[in-house]
């Protein structure tokens, strides 16, 4: 972390030749998002350049609403940061792939390794280089484990950097917006706070000096959830309003306010929380739409806290959207059961999650949800053959996609969940109303939710 801090402060004392780039897919690309416009306005207080870009899969629109079919593309991945890059000398490139699996990313970090002349590439992540995915990538030549490994071994020379300490299994299986989405936010804000404190406050970049920063946010968390009961009875609330479909508000200011339209937007690719037929941004939405509509069912959190508290914020609305969901029944043993099968590494998951509840073969539970994407009862030799992102193409062209028959017989007896027969991997189990209000500046998010059968 001290090596890369120094690297940033290089970048500072030279903004007109120099950029760093963050980027990531969904939960990182949000997080990218929030720390690039977070120290940019930072710099222009301080009458600096801005020296912060980010980049995220899907495009801006996917800081709202999940693009998830970009994540498998490493080549577009390549083609923005060339983009975003045109010009400068030396670019820091940061990329963010929890579970160092993101295409996207990979071909992106394969791209700065290419050019070490301008790029020096970063990448985090929080599981072990050796459990990087080794699956091949769409028109790719190498995996993201090959690629992993070479940067571990070009950090020996300082060419090239690898930060994936261990945070654990989530609480939620596959929900990185949570541990991975902070432990992020907190790794890379102490990295990125220690270059501008060497150039600003004169301050060196040491060892003692990151670990200190680390060890502020142990007063966050002790204040945050010194509140415990407070905040569940705030969980129990927002799922009593799911349950008996109402709706959630956040309504906030400024990066308090994006938080809450990150972690909003995040609940509609993990259970399927649903946008409506409108999508608003402005406070005056809520004033004037939601305002006069609200009924004893609908609940809304107003965010406003002192500066520097987004992370005790990220904890509170991860803790009460996740448990939320779970109370109206959206999680099953720690599994996601409402995710949609946009890419490939939810198209593996869900072989995952059928594996576990089945106790089926790999091979078995890949027939049978390719079987039940394609809605046919013997796969032709087309489909077998196909690679996986024609299967997620097919299956994000469905509003829901049904479990074959012997899948089915066998899921209704180990859950003993009646009125789940008809499918495991809906796309639209019953989308319960998830909605944000945020007046950031000017801004404010409304998704209208609406269920789904």
């Amino acid at each position: 972390m001290v090596e890369i801090s120094k690297k940033v402060e290089i970048i500072l004392k030279d903004p007109e030749n120099s950029l760093i780039v963050l980027s990531g897919c969904g939960t990182s690309g949000r997080v990218a998002f929030l720390l690039a416009t977070s120290l940019n306005r930072w710099l222009v207080a301080l009458h600096q350049k801005q020296i912060y870009s980010y980049i995220i899969a899907g495009g801006d629109k996917a800081l709202l609403t999940s693009q998830e079919a970009p994540e498998d593309n490493p080549s577009l991945g390549a083609l923005m940061l060339d983009k975003a890059s045109t010009g400068k000398k030396h670019v820091l490139f940061i990329g963010i792939s929890c579970g160092l699996s993101a295409p996207f990313v990979a071909g992106q970090l394969h791209f700065c390794l290419n050019n070490l002349d301008v790029f020096t590439p970063v990448l985090v992540g929080f599981n072990p280089v050796h459990m990087a995915r080794s699956e091949p990538m769409q028109d790719f030549p190498f995996n993201f484990k090959e690629i992993a490994e070479k940067m571990s071994e070009m950090q020996k020379h300082q060419k090239a950097f690898v930060l994936n300490p261990a945070v654990g299994p989530e609480v939620i299986t596959g929900s990185s917006r949570m541990k991975g989405g902070t432990a992020t936010k907190l790794m890379l804000e102490t990295v990125l706070l220690a270059g501008h404190e060497a150039v600003y406050s004169n301050e060196a970049v040491t060892a003692d000096n990151v670990l200190a920063s680390v060890r502020m946010n142990e007063k966050v968390y002790e204040t945050t959830y010194s509140q415990i009961d407070k905040l569940a009875a705030l969980l129990q609330k927002a799922g009593v309003s799911l349950q008996e479909k109402g709706h959630v508000y956040y309504l906030g200011w400024q990066t308090l306010g994006i938080i809450g339209i990150i972690d909003a937007s995040e609940c509609i690719p993990t259970y399927g929380a649903g946008t409506g037929p409108r999508f608003a941004i402005a406070h005056t939405d809520f004033v004037n739409a939601i305002l006069p509509s609200l009924t004893d069912k609908d609940m809304v959190i107003f965010l406003f806290s002192k500066q520097h508290w987004e992370l005790s914020t990220k904890w509170c609305l991860n803790a009460i959207s996740t448990g939320a969901h779970i109370l109206k029944g959206k999680v099953y043993r720690n599994y996601m059961i409402d995710l949609r099968v946009t890419n490939s590494k939810l198209f593996r998951r869900a072989i995952h999650i059928l594996q576990r509840f089945t106790n089926s073969t790999q091979t078995q539970c890949e027939t049978a949800l390719l079987r039940s994407i394609y809605d046919v009862e013997e796969l032709t030799d087309e489909i077998s053959s196909a690679d996986v992102t024609q299967h997620t193409l097919m299956a994000n062209q469905k509003d829901r996609v049904r479990a074959c028959s012997e899948i089915n017989a066998f899921i209704k007896v180990q859950m003993e969940l009646p009125g789940q027969t008809q499918g495991l991997y809906n796309t639209g189990m019953t989308r319960d109303r998830w909605e944000t209000g945020v007046n950031n500046q000017g801004w404010s998010s409304e998704t209208r939710g609406q269920d789904i059968k």
